[in-house]
C-alpha cells in the first residue's frame, strides 16, 4: 500500500479502470433471463426493463450492420467486431439465439410443399448436379421489399456464384433448407453443363396472362421447363446453349439471359414439360439476339482514368472522386479491396457506379474495367450480373444541378437543398 500510495500516478490509474468498469455496467446491464413477471415479483423490474432496451439496441445494431456490410450475398470480415465491443459477446449470443431460431412447425409444412414441388418438377439434369445452394429470405423494410440470401450449406456463410465449393446436392440443400428456415433452392449457372435461364421480371397480370414478351418466349422455347419465379410474376425458362456471346441484359431491361456466374432461385412451380430443350434454335436466337446485345471487347482494362476514351466516362470518374466521400469512390477505382473481400468490394463499387452513371450498364461497365479491381480471369457474366444487382439494390441517381428541378417555396422556407451525391 505503501508503494502504490508514494506513487500517485499508479492510484490514479487503478481508479480510472475501476470508473470505467463500473461506468460500462452502468451503461450496459447484464442479460436479464427471466420473465417480466419474475423480475416484478422479484423486484427486479427496472433491471429487466434496462437489459430489454439494451438488448433492443443490440439488435438495431446487429441489423443495421447486416444492412450496412451485406453485398453480393455474402457479409464484409470483421462487420460484428464492433457490435461485440459495444455490447459484449454475451448479450449479442442472447440477441441472435432470441431472434433466428429454428423454423416454426408452420413453416416447415409449408417448406415440406415446396420440397414436394421441386423434386417433382425439377428436371432430373439439373437435379444430378452438384450446383444447389440454400435460399433464405428476410423483409427489408427501408426499401420495402423481400431480399433473398444464397447459403453456403457446408459453412452457413453466403455462397458465391463463380466458386463451386461453396455448392453441394440437390438433396443436401433441400436438407438445409428445411432444417434452418430456408424458403426453397437456387441452382448455379456455371457455363460447364450448357444450362442457362432467360429471366422475365413481372411478365403475369393478376388474373395469370403472360405479357407479350413472355408469351414469345415461352412458345420459341418449344416446350422446355419453365416455372414461375419465388414472387409469382415472373418467369425462368431454362434451357441448353453452346453458349451465345451476348450481354446478360437486354437493350430495354425487359429480360436478362444468364449463361454463368449467377444463381437462379428454383421454386418447381411448373409452368411447362421438366425437360431442358435447346435454346439454340434459330427462333429462339433470334429473339435472343433482337433483344440483348453483342459484347464486346471493354477497352483500357486496369489502366485507371487514362484507360477511358470517352469523355463522359471520364466525367463519371473525376466527378465521382471529388464528391462527398469521394474518397472510397477513389480508393476503390484504384483497387483498394476496402470489404476485405474482393467480391464485396466489386458490388460496392458497381452500386457507386449505378448511382454515377444512372443506371447505364454499358457505361458501368466500361468504367469498371478501367478499375484496379478487374479481374481479367473473371467472365464477362460475372461483371454483367453485378451491374445487374447493382441498379437493383441503388435506388438513387446523380443529378446534376441543371437537371435539378427549382423547387417550390414552402411557407417562408426555401427547398431543403439536399442534393443527389452521395
Amino acid at each position: 500500500m505503501y508503494e502504490l500510495a508514494a506513487r500517485p500516478h499508479y492510484r490514479d490509474f487503478v481508479t480510472q479502470l475501476r470508473d470505467n468498469f463500473f461506468a460500462r455496467q452502468k451503461a450496459e446491464p447484464p442479460v436479464y433471463l427471466h420473465s417480466a413477471q419474475f423480475a416484478s415479483e422479484q423486484g427486479e423490474l427496472s433491471l429487466y426493463k434496462d437489459a430489454r432496451f439494451a438488448s433492443k439496441d443490440c439488435l438495431k445494431r446487429i441489423s443495421q450492420a447486416i444492412a450496412e456490410n451485406y453485398s453480393d450475398n455474402r457479409l464484409a470480415e470483421g462487420f460484428e467486431r464492433a457490435i461485440v465491443k459495444d455490447f459484449g459477446m454475451e448479450r449479442v449470443k442472447y440477441v441472435l439465439a432470441s431472434n433466428f431460431r429454428k423454423p416454426s412447425e408452420e413453416s416447415r409444412k409449408r417448406f415440406a410443399s415446396v420440397e414436394e414441388r421441386l423434386r417433382k418438377n425439377v428436371p432430373d439434369e439439373m437435379k444430378a448436379r452438384p450446383n444447389w445452394v440454400a435460399v433464405r429470405t428476410r423483409e427489408n423494410e427501408k426499401k420495402g421489399r423481400v431480399e433473398k440470401f444464397l447459403i453456403d450449406v457446408h459453412t452457413g456463410k453466403f455462397a458465391k456464384s463463380d466458386d463451386s465449393t461453396t455448392w453441394t446436392t440437390f438433396d443436401d440443400a433441400l436438407k438445409y433448407a428445411r432444417e434452418n428456415g430456408g424458403v426453397t433452392i437456387a441452382y448455379a449457372l456455371d457455363g460447364k453443363d450448357n444450362i442457362a435461364c432467360i429471366d422475365l421480371d413481372g411478365c403475369f397480370t393478376e388474373n395469370g396472362d403472360m405479357s407479350p414478351l413472355a408469351s414469345e418466349m415461352f412458345c420459341k422455347g418449344n416446350g422446355t421447363y419453365a416455372e414461375k419465379s419465388v414472387s409469382g410474376y415472373g418467369l425462368h425458362i431454362f434451357g441448353k446453349t453452346n453458349g451465345m456471346d451476348l450481354r446478360a441484359f437486354s437493350k430495354d431491361g425487359d429480360l436478362e439471359f444468364y449463361q454463368r456466374a449467377h444463381f437462379i432461385t428454383v421454386t418447381g412451380d411448373n409452368y411447362g414439360s421438366g425437360e431442358l430443350k435447346s435454346l439454340d434454335t434459330p427462333e429462339m436466337k433470334a429473339v435472343l439476339e433482337r433483344k440483348c446485345a453483342r459484347r464486346s471487347t471493354w477497352g483500357g482494362t486496369s489502366k485507371g482514368i487514362e484507360g477511358l476514351s470517352v469523355m463522359s466516362d471520364r466525367e463519371v470518374v473525376e466527378r465521382a472522386s471529388a464528391a462527398k466521400n469521394g474518397d472510397v469512390f477513389a480508393s476503390l477505382y484504384r483497387g483498394e479491396d476496402l470489404q476485405n473481400n474482393h467480391s464485396n468490394s466489386d458490388m460496392s463499387l458497381m452500386n457507386r457506379l449505378a448511382f454515377w452513371c444512372n443506371g447505364d450498364k454499358e457505361q458501368m461497365l466500361r468504367i469498371f474495367a478501367t478499375s484496379g479491381l478487374y479481374r481479367p480471369d473473371k467472365s464477362p457474366d460475372y461483371y454483367e450480373g453485378t451491374a445487374i444487382k447493382a441498379i437493383r439494390d441503388t435506388e438513387t441517381r446523380y443529378q446534376s444541378k441543371e437537371e435539378k428541378p427549382a423547387q417550390k417555396p414552402n411557407g417562408n422556407k426555401g427547398g431543403n437543398g439536399s442534393g443527389g451525391k452521395r
